[in-house]
């Protein structure tokens, strides 16, 4: 149970009910989605770190209290690609009721389980999307702009900023206060980014905000999270098809 993690910023920043609903899923990963294979094989102590807590810790570290953007009051279109079982988005989507929460996932039986974890819940921020993010657009025609797209376990990081400007909104515009659409990666280390990794972030029309390391969990489980911003359109030929992604030798070693 989260009361058996010793963090003191983590209950300080979280209601009863909302505990309950986060406790809640933490059953449903357990009993269910452990069993299908979405998540790996742990145990609920362990789930409760590398999962639960791995996923809101950003939200109550003093570290990020000042720079998490999830922490707006206003509300943001959030999305999770390859969000799998719904980490690290419908622990945050408990926390952070005012926002909304596009989950992305390519596997059906894994966005079914999500889908139906967030019903039984109770959140009414989130949905669920089949597909990939190189087709979301034509898939989802209807579907808003991302002010935030998230990243705990999906792709290495090139490749996760450059597949996140299929759903990043332009960076002008959007939610009062969300100046530029940002991009947040989990992370226990920072990248040592070459002057030629450094070079793509740019071109790809990125800003690094900051990388915050949770000196204050260290003990409990090592963790930082990247924020980058979209500060300007992405030079022409960003973002490129997932085989010229994936194929790109810069993508492999900055990472």
């Amino acid at each position: 149970m989260l009361a058996d993690i010793h963090y003191a910023p983590l209950l300080e920043h979280i209601t009863a009910p909302q505990k309950a609903q986060i406790e809640q899923f933490a059953e449903l990963l357990m009993d269910e989605a452990m069993p299908a294979g979405f998540i790996g094989d742990c145990s609920k102590a362990e789930l409760y770190l590398r999962h639960i807590f791995d996923a809101i810790l950003p939200a109550s570290a003093s570290e990020s209290r000042a720079t998490f953007p999830l922490l707006h009051e206003h509300p943001l279109e959030v999305f999770d690609l390859g969000a799998g079982a719904g980490l690290p988005s419908l622990p945050l989507a408990i926390l952070f009721p005012q926002h909304r929460f596009h989950l992305l996932d390519a596997q059906e039986k894994r966005c079914r389980f999500a889908e139906s974890a967030a019903r039984r819940v109770g959140l009414t921020n989130a949905k669920v999307y089949h597909g990939v993010v190189q087709d979301f657009r034509k898939k989802y025609p209807s579907a808003p702009a991302a002010d935030i797209v998230i990243f705990r376990a999906f792709r290495k990081i090139l490749a996760a900023l450059e597949l996140s400007l299929h759903v990043l909104r332009n960076p002008q515009g959007g939610a009062a206060g969300a100046a530029y659409p940002k991009v947040l990666y989990w992370r226990s280390q920072s990248v040592p980014f070459s002057a030629t990794g450094l070079a793509r972030v740019a071109d790809l029309g990125y800003e690094t905000d900051i990388f915050v390391k949770f000196a204050s969990a260290a003990e409990i489980l090592p963790r930082g999270l990247y924020t980058f911003s979209r500060r300007r359109a992405a030079k022409p030929g960003f973002p490129r098809s997932w085989k010229k992604i994936s194929n790109d030798k810069l993508v492999e070693t900055e990472s």
